[in-house]
């Protein structure tokens, strides 16, 4: 399992939300919010965690670039 922390003050809610729907097919992630930030638990994952965990926080930065 790996933690992955976002700052709402960095990061849009919604496009975490989206990221975890999108990584759905490849990674089991869990949301916790907390205050101000979001607190994603990948528990498994198809490839290498890590790759994994890059991956998805960049996909989050993309979809934030969209908007």
């Amino acid at each position: 399992m790996k933690i992955i922390e976002f700052d709402l003050n960095l990061y849009d809610q919604k496009c975490i939300e989206k990221s975890i729907e999108d990584f759905s097919d490849i990674a089991e992630i869990i949301l916790e919010k907390y205050d101000n930030k979001i607190i994603c638990r990948v528990l498994n994952s198809k490839s290498d965690i890590n790759l994994t965990v890059c991956e998805f926080s960049n996909y989050i930065i993309d979809l934030m670039n969209v908007i």
